[in-house]
């Protein structure tokens, strides 16, 4: 299968693995959890699970595709620019 830069439909598995600055979606979500949960001390493990679902519970459709059209423009600059790192052409 053909890699985004191709025109497939996935990226090919060297995108995936070299290139973790196109994975907004990831660290954009993770960022919005660790920051719901890290405040506070837990007791119990089942506390932090009880706050950690809670803050998934919180992620809204609209904060989920705005992310994704991050991460496709990340890509597009990917394929644009020969493969050089996204983080010094989003700007």
């Amino acid at each position: 299968m053909a890699g985004l830069c191709e025109g497939g439909n996935e990226p090919s598995g060297f995108l995936k693995s070299h290139f973790p600055d196109l994975t907004t979606p990831d660290n954009a979500l993770w960022g919005f959890i660790k920051d719901k949960v890290r405040n506070h001390r837990y007791s119990t493990k089942t506390q932090l699970r009880a706050t950690v679902e809670d803050a998934f519970n919180e992620v809204t459709l609209d904060y989920l595709s705005k992310t994704s059209a991050r991460t496709w423009r990340r890509i597009q600059l990917f394929c644009e620019n020969e493969d050089l790192h996204t983080d010094i052409l989003n700007r």
